[in-house]
């Protein structure tokens, strides 16, 4: 068999080959690693009140007074299965006017009714019923696809809502007490709060107003990415203090 081959000679310095390695020092400080804070989308929301008025998701003011006994689609979204509807009745103070008195939430198979009619026999406040797909709900109640839904009735300095919980949306329908005439409203108000998250195309009477909300939403984002992009070039503390 061919001779081994002779061990390489031990560096300079170490005769006996038992030196340790030589620790490189840095020449300069090197910045922490840093990460891109992406924000949140943020919620937009939107409002119908009184006889009836709206604020569109932009911020956008007009009012739509519909015919009485007819449904209207305030917001929906085919595709995802979603549809808020409001139904207007005839105004009971002055001639000519509407309000909302009912509303259909509606996502998937699962759906939530809102209904204020009139009162019983000896009271006087409108009452605001709730039913989940069907069944009346008493104060809570939790249904198909996580939705949750919370009823309080009105009383007398107090306002009743009814609350829909959806996760990707929150409606609030509110009856409200109105101190300066000492009653409880015979229509209901509500606000609708959502994440830019709806699939196209949106439809309904506030859709025009989402699509602009979602599309400077859009752009905040954009504008926010390139910032931090900048920020981890620069080497300074990021605005929450994080690195």
């Amino acid at each position: 068999p061919p001779p081994p081959r002779p061990s390489p000679p031990p560096p300079k310095g170490c005769p006996d080959g038992r030196c340790q390695p030589t620790r490189l020092q840095p020449t300069r400080a090197l910045p922490p690693p840093r990460r891109l804070l992406t924000p949140p989308p943020p919620k937009i929301s939107a409002h119908g009140w009184g006889d009836p008025h709206f604020t569109g998701f932009d911020g956008s003011r007009f009012d739509h007074h519909g015919a009485p006994g007819t449904w209207v689609e305030l917001i929906g979204s085919a595709r995802q299965g979603y549809s808020l509807r409001a139904k207007f009745s005839a105004g009971t103070h002055v001639a000519g006017t509407t309000y909302m008195r009912s509303f259909l939430f509606v996502n998937g198979t699962s759906r939530v009714d809102v209904e204020l009619l009139p009162p019983l026999p000896g009271q006087t406040i409108w009452r605001l019923l709730a039913t989940a797909n069907g069944q009346p709900v008493a104060d809570t109640a939790t249904i198909p696809r996580g939705i949750s839904i919370l009823r309080v009735p009105a009383a007398v300095g107090k306002h009743g809502r009814v609350e829909i919980n959806a996760g990707f949306t929150r409606v609030v329908i509110i009856q409200k007490w109105r101190p300066q005439r000492r009653v409880v409203a015979d229509f209901l108000d509500i606000n609708m709060f959502a994440s830019p998250f709806l699939l196209k195309p949106v439809t309904g009477i506030l859709a025009p107003s989402y699509d602009r909300a979602v599309a400077k939403a859009s752009q905040g984002a954009v504008a926010a990415a390139a910032g931090g992009m900048q920020l981890m070039g620069a080497g300074s503390a990021t605005p929450d203090g994080e690195s």
